[in-house]
């Protein structure tokens, strides 16, 4: 007995000689996936003034810290906050305002769908809808513009593809726009059938048609109802692929008055103005938003024949599709972006422009520069294994696959198909790969994107057996390219992407773990909790 109470006044004395760490928080009984080098998953998190100080066992983290809060999570799940690698959200902010026609099941619906959007919103100056798909409908034909001008006589109508490498617009908008039958641009398509314009425009041809900008404050508005949604669906962290300087700064002064919380890299667009006053002023760094990369496109889409292959379209003889930027423009501005200290990111999808992308890279991007070939869709074996050794980075989309895989094989043919969405053979070779949605062109879920780079099936569990089943993903390396790796691609690892101590405390909290359920339990998930730096904004 004496020994006992000797033993427990020694134990009282060495707790009041070690005093527990005050922490903020501390979250426990629930498996935590770290995303670390060795993919640990951890008891208990400790977390102060918005940064980790703790993971690990649960003896281990209440041994040592205390906390005035604490989260008791009932066996639910905690992974990073989620990163998407490739969006747009400035756009998906805009289309809250336009008319949705995602899922349209032909081109009548289409117009049938903008007729009600403009007989609730009767003020509009002009319609704007995005989402159209003719690879949906009867016959996959393109549409023309003759229903658009019967239904909408006195007021522009612009409708982007789900793509948004193409657009149909109604005979008003062509007129605003004074495009004729004679209407040339470089790296796009005016389409005239029978001696007509159609109103279809594909790639650089959009730019022809130019709209008001809306007000700052709808604006600001559609970007605050954004970030709710995407932290609804666990996104922490967005790449947004392409934007001028002008909107990114814009986005930067709403984080600055806090009017915005999520983490931010901007890519530039491509423009001559931008780029010169980003290399005069150099890389944009902050708390939350980044700014030190810039966007080319060496190319279109597939679904709409604009990506750039080697051999003919199977389905479109004698058509190889459209190069958007010139090779001169890309080879004379990525040594100077490079000397500037500058990351360059383009977007590629076939394989003639991944394998010219790769030669520019090979040949201009510094040591330690993580280039970004975006989608990298048509990418032969010896493509990837060149672009890869460089250090070159496939950032890719697998919701791309799954909704391509109806039409894929014939715009490519049964051999070509061989070396598309290839998204495993890209980690077997490069070890790495950066995930997105590319929203709003794709569902916003991440969700979404780590089912169908597991399972490659769409929400309907189409194709049966999946699409190319061999390329994918394993649940580890695909929570990596949505988590760790996605951070890595934009230099931001040492912050995010994983939960260890002296990061960010960014995290989510699930009500099913998605690294054990069956996959087509994924899109049931439900994010019961988003946090940012130790805050939660859901």
């Amino acid at each position: 007995m004496k020994k006992l109470l000797l033993a427990l006044s020694a134990g009282m004395i060495i707790s009041c000689g070690n005093p527990l760490i005050e922490t903020d928080l501390i979250l426990y009984n629930g498996p935590i996936y770290t995303v670390d080098s060795s993919f640990s998953v951890a008891e208990a998190m400790a977390i102060t003034n918005g940064k980790i100080v703790a993971v690990g066992k649960y003896e281990d983290v209440f041994g040592t810290y205390s906390s005035k809060d604490s989260i008791n999570l009932n066996g639910t799940p905690v992974y990073p906050g989620l990163i998407d690698a490739h969006c747009h959200f400035m756009g998906y902010a805009d289309g809250l305002g336009n008319a949705e026609l995602i899922g349209a099941s032909s081109w009548e619906e289409t117009v049938a769908r903008l007729i009600a959007f403009r007989n609730s919103h009767p003020d509009l100056p002009y319609l704007v809808g995005r989402g159209w798909d003719q690879n949906d409908w009867p016959g996959k034909k393109y549409p023309d513009r003759r229903l658009l001008d019967d239904a909408f006589p006195d007021i522009p109508v612009v409708l982007s593809r789900v793509d948004g490498h193409a657009i149909m617009v109604n005979k008003v908008a062509l007129e605003m726009s004074g495009i004729t039958t004679k209407t040339r641009i470089q790296g796009g398509d005016v389409v005239v059938e029978n001696g007509e314009l159609t109103g279809l425009l594909i790639d650089n041809a959009e730019t022809l048609v130019q709209l008001p900008p809306k007000e700052n404050q709808i604006k600001a508005d559609l970007l605050k109802k954004a970030e709710q949604n995407i932290f609804k669906k666990g996104l922490t962290y967005l790449v947004d692929a392409g934007l001028p300087l002008s909107d990114l700064q814009f986005i930067r002064s709403l984080q600055d008055k806090g009017d915005l919380k999520v983490r931010f890299y901007g890519m530039v667009s491509d423009g001559n103005a931008d780029i010169r006053r980003m290399i005069e002023q150099g890389p944009i760094q902050t708390e939350r938003m980044t700014i030190r990369s810039f966007k080319f496109y060496s190319d279109g889409a597939l679904g709409s024949r604009g990506a750039l292959l080697r051999e003919p379209y199977s389905d479109m003889p004698g058509h190889f599709g459209l190069p958007v930027t010139s090779y001169h423009r890309m080879d004379s501005i990525f040594p100077i972006l490079a000397k500037a200290g500058f990351q360059v990111n383009t977007h590629a999808i076939g394989d003639s422009a991944t394998h010219l992308i790769t030669d520019l890279y090979l040949r201009y991007m510094p040591e330690g520069g993580e280039w970004r070939i975006e989608h990298a869709q048509v990418m032969g074996k010896e493509d990837i294994e060149r672009a890869c050794g460089k250090g070159v980075w496939m950032s890719v989309q697998p919701t791309h696959a799954t909704s391509d895989a109806p039409w894929a094989e014939d715009r490519l043919g049964h051999k070509r198909i061989e070396k598309a969405y290839s998204y495993q053979q890209m980690i077997d070779i490069c070890s790495k790969v950066a995930l997105g949605t590319d929203f709003p062109v794709e569902n916003i879920s991440p969700f979404l994107t780590f089912r169908s780079a597991i399972s490659r099936k769409d929400p309907n569990n189409q194709p049966e057996g999946g699409f190319r089943p061999d390329q994918a993903l394993s649940r580890m390396d695909a929570l990596r390219g949505m988590t760790i790796w996605a951070a890595r691609s934009v230099f931001a690892d040492e912050t995010v992407g994983s939960l260890e101590p002296g990061k960010s405390a960014d995290f989510i909290v699930l009500d099913r773990d998605i690294m054990n359920i069956p996959d087509d339990e994924i899109l049931k998930v439900t994010v019961l909790n988003t946090y940012i730096a130790g805050e939660r904004v859901h």
